[in-house]
């Protein structure tokens, strides 16, 4: 590949790039305030029933991790990623663990 080439391929990925940002700078802060949001509503209810905060931490954490993943995946397509393996990898993945607690 001549540097000419390499140039002409960058500058055709630009545009695209520049015209994903604010989508994607959109998903991310909407991911922070829905964080901010989850944990603040698990503390106002750990403290109007007999929780303390300590015991609502381990939901707290994963459904950060689940938005986490989600934002993710959501600003992978937005840049232009094909996702639909992923959602079919992680389906099955979710299906076999579905499957395992019920076999338990």
């Amino acid at each position: 590949m001549q540097f000419n080439e390499l140039i002409d391929r960058i500058s055709a990925f630009v545009p695209r790039l520049l015209g994903a940002l604010p989508l994607a700078l959109a998903i991310m802060l909407g991911c922070f305030l829905l964080n901010l949001l989850v944990a603040r509503a698990l503390l106002v209810l750990a403290r109007r029933t007999h929780l303390t905060e300590m015991d609502v931490r381990p939901i707290r954490r994963v459904l950060r991790w689940v938005i986490r993943l989600l934002s993710a995946i959501l600003i992978l397509s937005v840049f232009g990623f094909e996702i639909g393996g992923l959602w079919a990898m992680l389906s099955t993945i979710l299906g076999l663990v579905a499957i395992g607690f019920v076999a338990v």
